[in-house]
Protein backbone atom coordinates (compact mmCIF):
# COMPACT_ATOMS: atom_id res chain seq x y z
CA UNK A 1 0.00 0.00 0.00
CA UNK A 2 1.36 3.50 -0.89
CA UNK A 3 1.87 6.10 1.88
CA UNK A 4 2.56 9.88 1.63
CA UNK A 5 6.16 10.89 2.39
CA UNK A 6 6.32 14.44 3.85
CA UNK A 7 10.09 14.69 3.45
CA UNK A 8 10.08 13.87 -0.20
CA UNK A 9 6.77 15.62 -0.89
CA UNK A 10 5.54 12.55 -2.64
CA UNK A 11 4.32 9.10 -2.28
CA UNK A 12 6.62 6.26 -1.36
CA UNK A 13 6.08 2.57 -1.09
CA UNK A 14 6.22 1.14 2.44
CA UNK A 15 7.49 -2.33 3.30
CA UNK A 16 4.98 -4.98 4.13
CA UNK A 17 5.44 -6.93 7.38
CA UNK A 18 4.44 -10.58 7.17
CA UNK A 19 3.73 -12.57 10.26
CA UNK A 20 5.25 -16.00 10.43
CA UNK A 21 2.83 -18.76 9.72
CA UNK A 22 1.91 -20.99 12.63
CA UNK A 23 3.01 -24.50 12.09
CA UNK A 24 0.01 -26.75 11.93
CA UNK A 25 -0.14 -30.23 13.37
CA UNK A 26 -2.44 -32.97 12.32
CA UNK A 27 -2.30 -34.49 15.79
CA UNK A 28 -4.10 -32.36 18.43
CA UNK A 29 -1.83 -33.78 21.09
CA UNK A 30 1.27 -32.52 19.29
CA UNK A 31 -0.42 -29.16 18.82
CA UNK A 32 -1.02 -28.92 22.56
CA UNK A 33 2.63 -29.82 23.21
CA UNK A 34 3.77 -27.11 20.80
CA UNK A 35 1.61 -24.51 22.58
CA UNK A 36 3.04 -25.55 25.93
CA UNK A 37 6.62 -25.35 24.57
CA UNK A 38 6.08 -21.88 23.10
CA UNK A 39 4.67 -20.49 26.36
CA UNK A 40 7.53 -21.91 28.45
CA UNK A 41 10.37 -21.11 26.07
CA UNK A 42 11.04 -24.71 25.16
CA UNK A 43 11.89 -25.97 21.68
CA UNK A 44 8.90 -26.91 19.59
CA UNK A 45 8.13 -30.60 19.33
CA UNK A 46 8.97 -32.45 16.17
CA UNK A 47 6.19 -33.63 13.92
CA UNK A 48 5.46 -37.31 13.85
CA UNK A 49 7.15 -38.98 10.96
CA UNK A 50 5.67 -41.51 8.72
CA UNK A 51 8.39 -44.06 9.23
CA UNK A 52 10.49 -45.28 12.09
CA UNK A 53 13.75 -44.29 10.34
CA UNK A 54 12.63 -40.68 9.84
CA UNK A 55 11.51 -40.44 13.47
CA UNK A 56 14.88 -41.68 14.72
CA UNK A 57 16.72 -39.20 12.43
CA UNK A 58 14.60 -36.28 13.64
CA UNK A 59 15.17 -37.15 17.30
CA UNK A 60 18.92 -37.47 16.81
CA UNK A 61 19.15 -34.10 15.01
CA UNK A 62 17.11 -32.45 17.72
CA UNK A 63 19.32 -33.83 20.45
CA UNK A 64 22.44 -32.57 18.66
CA UNK A 65 21.01 -29.05 18.37
CA UNK A 66 20.06 -28.79 22.01
CA UNK A 67 22.46 -27.59 24.66
CA UNK A 68 22.24 -27.49 28.38
CA UNK A 69 22.32 -23.68 28.39
CA UNK A 70 19.04 -23.49 26.50
CA UNK A 71 17.17 -25.54 29.08
CA UNK A 72 15.18 -23.73 31.70
CA UNK A 73 13.83 -25.03 34.95
CA UNK A 74 10.13 -25.74 34.76
CA UNK A 75 8.01 -23.69 37.13
CA UNK A 76 6.60 -25.56 40.13
CA UNK A 77 2.90 -25.93 40.55
CA UNK A 78 1.45 -24.95 43.87
CA UNK A 79 -1.07 -27.12 45.68
CA UNK A 80 -3.57 -24.27 45.67
CA UNK A 81 -3.74 -24.43 41.90
CA UNK A 82 -5.57 -27.76 41.85
CA UNK A 83 -8.76 -26.23 40.50
CA UNK A 84 -6.98 -24.58 37.60
CA UNK A 85 -5.15 -27.81 36.83
CA UNK A 86 -8.38 -29.77 36.69
CA UNK A 87 -9.82 -27.09 34.45
CA UNK A 88 -6.83 -27.30 32.13
CA UNK A 89 -7.25 -31.05 31.77
CA UNK A 90 -10.70 -30.53 30.36
CA UNK A 91 -9.38 -28.70 27.29
CA UNK A 92 -8.72 -30.40 24.02
CA UNK A 93 -8.82 -34.06 23.16
CA UNK A 94 -5.93 -35.21 25.29
CA UNK A 95 -6.39 -32.79 28.18
CA UNK A 96 -2.65 -32.18 28.23
CA UNK A 97 -2.66 -28.38 28.55
CA UNK A 98 -1.08 -28.29 31.99
CA UNK A 99 1.68 -26.19 33.44
CA UNK A 100 2.87 -28.73 35.91
CA UNK A 101 6.02 -30.53 34.90
CA UNK A 102 5.79 -33.73 36.81
CA UNK A 103 3.53 -36.43 35.41
CA UNK A 104 2.60 -34.44 32.31
CA UNK A 105 -0.27 -35.50 30.11
CA UNK A 106 -1.72 -37.94 32.66
CA UNK A 107 -5.33 -38.31 33.55
CA UNK A 108 -6.68 -38.52 37.05
CA UNK A 109 -6.28 -36.60 40.28
CA UNK A 110 -3.24 -34.48 41.06
CA UNK A 111 -0.42 -36.23 42.87
CA UNK A 112 1.46 -33.52 44.77
CA UNK A 113 3.67 -36.02 46.55
CA UNK A 114 5.36 -36.90 43.27
CA UNK A 115 5.05 -33.56 41.50
CA UNK A 116 8.80 -33.31 40.89
CA UNK A 117 9.24 -36.96 39.95
CA UNK A 118 9.70 -37.37 36.20
CA UNK A 119 10.55 -41.08 36.43
CA UNK A 120 7.37 -43.07 36.34
CA UNK A 121 7.20 -46.50 37.81
CA UNK A 122 6.59 -49.17 35.23
CA UNK A 123 3.77 -50.59 37.30
CA UNK A 124 1.91 -47.26 37.48
CA UNK A 125 0.22 -47.93 34.19
CA UNK A 126 -1.13 -51.23 35.53
CA UNK A 127 -2.80 -49.73 38.61
CA UNK A 128 -6.48 -50.57 38.85
CA UNK A 129 -6.19 -53.53 36.48
CA UNK A 130 -5.80 -56.30 39.07
CA UNK A 131 -8.45 -58.96 38.73
CA UNK A 132 -9.88 -60.66 41.80
CA UNK A 133 -11.64 -64.00 41.42
CA UNK A 134 -14.17 -65.27 43.93
CA UNK A 135 -14.02 -69.04 44.39
CA UNK A 136 -17.29 -70.60 45.52
CA UNK A 137 -16.91 -74.10 47.00
CA UNK A 138 -19.58 -76.57 45.93
CA UNK A 139 -20.18 -79.91 47.66
CA UNK A 140 -19.70 -82.70 45.10
CA UNK A 141 -22.36 -85.25 46.04
CA UNK A 142 -21.42 -87.64 43.23
CA UNK A 143 -17.83 -87.93 44.43
CA UNK A 144 -19.03 -88.52 47.99
CA UNK A 145 -21.41 -91.28 46.91
CA UNK A 146 -18.72 -92.92 44.78
CA UNK A 147 -16.21 -92.91 47.63
CA UNK A 148 -18.77 -94.29 50.09
CA UNK A 149 -19.82 -97.03 47.67
CA UNK A 150 -16.21 -98.09 47.31
CA UNK A 151 -15.81 -98.05 51.09
CA UNK A 152 -18.84 -100.28 51.61
CA UNK A 153 -17.30 -102.75 49.16
CA UNK A 154 -13.77 -102.92 50.59
CA UNK A 155 -14.27 -101.68 54.17
CA UNK A 156 -11.05 -99.62 54.13
CA UNK A 157 -11.45 -96.52 56.29
CA UNK A 158 -8.01 -95.25 55.20
CA UNK A 159 -8.99 -95.11 51.53
CA UNK A 160 -12.33 -93.52 52.37
CA UNK A 161 -10.66 -90.77 54.40
CA UNK A 162 -8.23 -89.97 51.60
CA UNK A 163 -11.15 -89.56 49.18
CA UNK A 164 -13.48 -87.62 51.50
CA UNK A 165 -11.30 -85.28 53.57
CA UNK A 166 -10.60 -83.00 50.61
CA UNK A 167 -14.34 -82.46 50.10
CA UNK A 168 -14.85 -80.89 53.53
CA UNK A 169 -13.85 -77.21 53.33
CA UNK A 170 -16.32 -75.45 55.63
CA UNK A 171 -18.96 -76.15 58.26
CA UNK A 172 -21.73 -76.53 55.71
CA UNK A 173 -19.80 -79.18 53.79
CA UNK A 174 -18.99 -81.01 57.04
CA UNK A 175 -22.66 -81.09 58.01
CA UNK A 176 -23.52 -82.50 54.59
CA UNK A 177 -20.71 -85.05 54.82
CA UNK A 178 -22.04 -86.39 58.13
CA UNK A 179 -25.54 -86.52 56.65
CA UNK A 180 -24.41 -88.41 53.53
CA UNK A 181 -22.47 -90.97 55.59
CA UNK A 182 -25.53 -91.70 57.73
CA UNK A 183 -28.01 -91.74 54.82
CA UNK A 184 -25.88 -94.03 52.66
CA UNK A 185 -25.56 -96.42 55.62
CA UNK A 186 -29.35 -96.84 55.67
CA UNK A 187 -29.60 -97.96 52.06
CA UNK A 188 -29.07 -101.71 52.11
CA UNK A 189 -28.77 -103.72 55.31
CA UNK A 190 -27.50 -103.73 58.88
CA UNK A 191 -23.98 -104.50 57.70
CA UNK A 192 -23.78 -101.09 56.06
CA UNK A 193 -25.00 -99.48 59.26
CA UNK A 194 -22.06 -101.05 61.08
CA UNK A 195 -19.61 -99.82 58.45
CA UNK A 196 -21.13 -96.34 58.37
CA UNK A 197 -20.92 -96.05 62.14
CA UNK A 198 -17.31 -97.17 62.04
CA UNK A 199 -16.38 -94.56 59.41
CA UNK A 200 -18.18 -91.77 61.27
CA UNK A 201 -16.34 -92.68 64.48
CA UNK A 202 -12.98 -92.44 62.69
CA UNK A 203 -13.81 -88.98 61.34
CA UNK A 204 -14.81 -87.80 64.82
CA UNK A 205 -11.77 -89.29 66.56
CA UNK A 206 -9.36 -87.62 64.13
CA UNK A 207 -11.08 -84.25 64.40
CA UNK A 208 -12.43 -83.96 60.87
CA UNK A 209 -16.01 -83.91 62.17
CA UNK A 210 -17.39 -82.69 65.47
CA UNK A 211 -20.38 -83.69 67.56
CA UNK A 212 -22.16 -80.53 66.42
CA UNK A 213 -21.90 -81.64 62.79
CA UNK A 214 -23.41 -85.03 63.66
CA UNK A 215 -26.26 -83.44 65.62
CA UNK A 216 -27.08 -81.08 62.74
CA UNK A 217 -27.07 -84.02 60.32
CA UNK A 218 -29.43 -86.04 62.53
CA UNK A 219 -31.85 -83.11 62.78
CA UNK A 220 -32.04 -82.84 58.99
CA UNK A 221 -32.45 -86.60 58.55
CA UNK A 222 -35.26 -86.84 61.11
CA UNK A 223 -36.99 -83.90 59.46
CA UNK A 224 -36.84 -85.58 56.03
CA UNK A 225 -37.32 -89.14 57.30
CA UNK A 226 -40.76 -89.44 55.68
CA UNK A 227 -39.28 -88.90 52.22
CA UNK A 228 -36.27 -91.11 52.96
CA UNK A 229 -38.50 -94.04 53.96
CA UNK A 230 -40.24 -93.87 50.58
CA UNK A 231 -36.97 -94.70 48.85
CA UNK A 232 -35.55 -96.95 51.58
CA UNK A 233 -38.34 -98.76 53.48
CA UNK A 234 -35.99 -100.09 56.19
CA UNK A 235 -34.31 -96.74 56.79
CA UNK A 236 -36.20 -95.99 60.01
CA UNK A 237 -35.18 -99.27 61.62
CA UNK A 238 -31.53 -98.87 60.61
CA UNK A 239 -31.48 -95.22 61.70
CA UNK A 240 -32.74 -96.21 65.15
CA UNK A 241 -29.84 -98.63 65.62
CA UNK A 242 -27.40 -96.03 64.29
CA UNK A 243 -28.55 -93.34 66.74
CA UNK A 244 -28.68 -95.78 69.66
CA UNK A 245 -25.09 -96.81 68.92
CA UNK A 246 -23.98 -93.16 68.91
CA UNK A 247 -25.61 -92.64 72.31
CA UNK A 248 -24.14 -95.79 73.87
CA UNK A 249 -20.69 -94.83 72.58
CA UNK A 250 -21.07 -91.39 74.26
CA UNK A 251 -20.78 -89.56 70.94
CA UNK A 252 -23.99 -87.65 71.62
CA UNK A 253 -25.77 -87.35 74.94
CA UNK A 254 -29.23 -88.72 75.52
CA UNK A 255 -30.52 -85.31 76.57
CA UNK A 256 -29.37 -83.89 73.24
CA UNK A 257 -31.38 -86.55 71.42
CA UNK A 258 -34.38 -85.70 73.59
CA UNK A 259 -34.11 -82.08 72.46
CA UNK A 260 -33.94 -83.18 68.82
CA UNK A 261 -37.05 -85.37 69.08
CA UNK A 262 -38.98 -82.61 70.87
CA UNK A 263 -38.67 -80.49 67.71
CA UNK A 264 -40.35 -83.19 65.59
CA UNK A 265 -43.40 -84.13 67.65
CA UNK A 266 -45.64 -83.75 64.62
CA UNK A 267 -43.48 -86.04 62.46
CA UNK A 268 -44.84 -89.57 62.78
CA UNK A 269 -41.80 -91.27 61.26
CA UNK A 270 -39.41 -89.35 63.51
CA UNK A 271 -41.36 -90.24 66.65
CA UNK A 272 -41.51 -93.93 65.66
CA UNK A 273 -37.74 -93.89 65.15
CA UNK A 274 -37.26 -92.25 68.55
CA UNK A 275 -39.31 -94.98 70.25
CA UNK A 276 -37.11 -97.65 68.68
CA UNK A 277 -34.00 -95.79 69.84
CA UNK A 278 -35.26 -95.81 73.43
CA UNK A 279 -36.04 -99.53 73.10
CA UNK A 280 -32.43 -100.28 72.12
CA UNK A 281 -31.12 -98.07 74.91
CA UNK A 282 -33.15 -100.07 77.43
CA UNK A 283 -31.94 -103.37 75.93
CA UNK A 284 -28.21 -103.02 75.30
CA UNK A 285 -27.81 -106.74 74.57
CA UNK A 286 -30.17 -106.44 71.60
CA UNK A 287 -28.20 -103.47 70.30
CA UNK A 288 -24.92 -105.33 70.72
CA UNK A 289 -26.19 -108.13 68.50
CA UNK A 290 -26.98 -105.60 65.77
CA UNK A 291 -23.41 -104.30 65.65
CA UNK A 292 -21.44 -107.50 65.40
CA UNK A 293 -18.71 -107.36 62.79
CA UNK A 294 -20.07 -108.80 59.55
CA UNK A 295 -19.47 -108.52 55.84
CA UNK A 296 -17.17 -109.99 53.24
CA UNK A 297 -14.24 -107.98 54.61
CA UNK A 298 -14.63 -109.52 58.10
CA UNK A 299 -12.15 -112.17 59.30
CA UNK A 300 -13.00 -115.78 58.48
CA UNK A 301 -13.40 -116.79 62.11
CA UNK A 302 -16.03 -114.07 62.51
CA UNK A 303 -17.91 -115.33 59.45
CA UNK A 304 -17.72 -118.88 60.75
CA UNK A 305 -19.16 -117.86 64.11
CA UNK A 306 -22.00 -116.06 62.36
CA UNK A 307 -22.84 -119.11 60.25
CA UNK A 308 -22.83 -121.39 63.28
CA UNK A 309 -25.16 -118.99 65.04
CA UNK A 310 -27.48 -118.99 62.03
CA UNK A 311 -27.63 -122.80 61.98
CA UNK A 312 -28.29 -123.09 65.72
CA UNK A 313 -31.20 -120.67 65.43
CA UNK A 314 -32.51 -122.58 62.41
CA UNK A 315 -32.58 -125.85 64.32
CA UNK A 316 -34.79 -124.13 66.90
CA UNK A 317 -37.08 -122.19 64.56
CA UNK A 318 -36.92 -124.09 61.27
CA UNK A 319 -37.27 -120.81 59.31
CA UNK A 320 -35.38 -121.32 56.04
CA UNK A 321 -36.28 -117.84 54.80
CA UNK A 322 -34.53 -116.24 57.79
CA UNK A 323 -31.40 -118.27 57.07
CA UNK A 324 -31.37 -117.10 53.45
CA UNK A 325 -31.82 -113.46 54.47
CA UNK A 326 -29.04 -113.54 57.02
CA UNK A 327 -26.67 -115.25 54.61
CA UNK A 328 -27.28 -112.46 52.11
CA UNK A 329 -26.48 -109.89 54.78
CA UNK A 330 -23.10 -111.50 55.40
CA UNK A 331 -21.93 -110.61 51.87
CA UNK A 332 -19.56 -113.59 51.98
CA UNK A 333 -20.11 -115.46 48.73
CA UNK A 334 -16.50 -116.59 48.83
CA UNK A 335 -17.13 -118.36 52.14
CA UNK A 336 -20.46 -120.09 51.46
CA UNK A 337 -18.69 -123.43 51.14
CA UNK A 338 -18.16 -123.18 54.91
CA UNK A 339 -21.94 -123.10 55.35
CA UNK A 340 -22.28 -126.35 53.38
CA UNK A 341 -19.59 -127.97 55.50
CA UNK A 342 -21.24 -126.83 58.74
CA UNK A 343 -24.61 -128.20 57.60
CA UNK A 344 -23.02 -131.63 57.05
CA UNK A 345 -21.18 -131.45 60.36
CA UNK A 346 -24.35 -130.55 62.30
CA UNK A 347 -26.23 -133.35 60.54
CA UNK A 348 -23.68 -135.91 61.79
CA UNK A 349 -23.21 -134.33 65.21
CA UNK A 350 -26.92 -134.35 66.12
CA UNK A 351 -27.34 -137.99 64.97
CA UNK A 352 -31.06 -137.62 64.32
CA UNK A 353 -32.91 -138.55 61.18
CA UNK A 354 -35.37 -135.66 61.48
CA UNK A 355 -32.56 -133.12 61.83
CA UNK A 356 -30.75 -134.60 58.82
CA UNK A 357 -33.91 -134.30 56.75
CA UNK A 358 -34.42 -130.70 57.88
CA UNK A 359 -30.83 -129.72 57.03
CA UNK A 360 -31.01 -131.41 53.63
CA UNK A 361 -34.19 -129.45 52.82
CA UNK A 362 -32.41 -126.27 53.96
CA UNK A 363 -29.61 -126.83 51.45
CA UNK A 364 -32.19 -127.49 48.73
CA UNK A 365 -34.02 -124.24 49.58
CA UNK A 366 -30.80 -122.21 49.54
CA UNK A 367 -29.89 -123.66 46.15
CA UNK A 368 -33.33 -122.99 44.67
CA UNK A 369 -33.36 -119.37 45.88
CA UNK A 370 -29.87 -118.71 44.54
CA UNK A 371 -28.30 -117.96 47.90
CA UNK A 372 -25.97 -120.93 47.51
CA UNK A 373 -24.34 -121.82 44.23
CA UNK A 374 -23.27 -125.24 42.98
CA UNK A 375 -19.70 -123.96 43.05
CA UNK A 376 -20.08 -123.69 46.84
CA UNK A 377 -21.82 -127.04 47.37
CA UNK A 378 -19.12 -129.25 45.85
CA UNK A 379 -16.19 -127.69 47.80
CA UNK A 380 -18.22 -127.96 51.01
CA UNK A 381 -18.89 -131.68 50.61
CA UNK A 382 -15.33 -132.31 49.42
CA UNK A 383 -13.96 -130.79 52.60
CA UNK A 384 -16.44 -132.83 54.66
CA UNK A 385 -15.20 -136.04 53.03
CA UNK A 386 -11.54 -135.16 53.63
CA UNK A 387 -12.08 -134.44 57.33
CA UNK A 388 -13.99 -137.64 58.09
CA UNK A 389 -10.87 -139.40 59.52
CA UNK A 390 -10.50 -136.56 62.04
CA UNK A 391 -14.21 -136.33 62.79
CA UNK A 392 -14.25 -139.98 63.82
CA UNK A 393 -12.44 -138.97 67.01
CA UNK A 394 -15.44 -136.93 68.20
CA UNK A 395 -18.13 -138.80 66.26
CA UNK A 396 -17.28 -142.54 66.20
CA UNK A 397 -19.94 -143.35 63.59
CA UNK A 398 -18.97 -140.42 61.33
CA UNK A 399 -18.67 -142.56 58.18
CA UNK A 400 -22.07 -144.18 58.62
CA UNK A 401 -23.76 -140.88 59.53
CA UNK A 402 -22.17 -139.12 56.57
CA UNK A 403 -23.38 -141.88 54.26
CA UNK A 404 -26.96 -141.41 55.48
CA UNK A 405 -26.81 -137.64 55.01
CA UNK A 406 -25.25 -137.93 51.54
CA UNK A 407 -28.04 -140.27 50.42
CA UNK A 408 -30.63 -137.72 51.57
CA UNK A 409 -28.82 -135.00 49.62
CA UNK A 410 -28.80 -137.19 46.51
CA UNK A 411 -32.51 -137.80 47.01
CA UNK A 412 -33.18 -134.04 47.05
CA UNK A 413 -30.86 -133.57 44.03
CA UNK A 414 -28.41 -131.43 45.90
CA UNK A 415 -25.48 -133.51 44.68
CA UNK A 416 -25.19 -136.17 42.00
CA UNK A 417 -24.70 -139.90 42.50
CA UNK A 418 -21.35 -139.75 40.75
CA UNK A 419 -20.11 -137.15 43.20
CA UNK A 420 -21.53 -139.11 46.17
CA UNK A 421 -19.37 -142.09 45.21
CA UNK A 422 -16.28 -140.04 46.05
CA UNK A 423 -17.10 -140.29 49.76
CA UNK A 424 -14.61 -142.56 51.60
CA UNK A 425 -16.25 -145.64 53.08
CA UNK A 426 -13.42 -147.31 55.02
CA UNK A 427 -11.78 -146.46 58.30
CA UNK A 428 -8.63 -147.65 60.01
CA UNK A 429 -10.46 -147.65 63.35
CA UNK A 430 -12.87 -150.27 64.64
CA UNK A 431 -16.00 -150.65 62.54
CA UNK A 432 -19.18 -149.40 64.15
CA UNK A 433 -22.78 -149.73 63.01
CA UNK A 434 -25.83 -147.56 63.63
CA UNK A 435 -29.19 -148.48 65.08
CA UNK A 436 -32.14 -146.11 64.96
CA UNK A 437 -34.10 -145.77 68.18
CA UNK A 438 -37.83 -145.34 68.65
CA UNK A 439 -37.59 -141.54 68.57
CA UNK A 440 -35.36 -141.48 65.49
CA UNK A 441 -32.16 -141.04 67.52
CA UNK A 442 -29.26 -143.07 66.11
CA UNK A 443 -27.26 -145.35 68.39
CA UNK A 444 -23.71 -146.44 67.66
CA UNK A 445 -23.11 -150.18 68.20
CA UNK A 446 -19.54 -151.39 68.42
CA UNK A 447 -18.19 -154.81 67.44
CA UNK A 448 -19.02 -156.24 70.86
CA UNK A 449 -22.70 -155.40 70.34
CA UNK A 450 -22.84 -152.70 73.04
CA UNK A 451 -24.90 -149.59 72.36
CA UNK A 452 -23.05 -146.27 72.55
CA UNK A 453 -25.59 -143.44 72.44
CA UNK A 454 -23.99 -140.24 71.27
CA UNK A 455 -25.56 -136.93 72.23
Amino acid sequence: MDSYDHKSNGYAKSKKVYKSKKERYDDPEQQAEALYARENGLPAPVKKNSSVEEAKAAISSRNRSKSTSDLKAAPKVKATNAKAERKARCRGVSGCYSKKDGNRFEYGLDDYDNENDDDLDETDGEDGQDEYLDYVFSFDVEKVHGALKEYFNNGSTECAMVDLIGLMQNNDSKNRMAKEIICCSLDYDQGRVVLGNKLLMVFIEEGHLSVKHVVNALEEILQDLGEIVRDMPKARKFLATFIAKLITDDIIERIVFDDITSKHNANRQAMSCALEVYMYLNNRALLKGKFEEVGGHAPLHVLKDQMEKILREFLLSGDSNEVAERLRQLHALHFHHEMVYLVGFYAMDRMHDTIMEKLAKLLKYLLDTGVLLETSVRPGFTRLFKELPDLVIDIPAAYSLCDIFVKKCVKHRIITKEFAEDMPRTSTRRMRTLSEGADGKFQCIDAAGEAMPVA
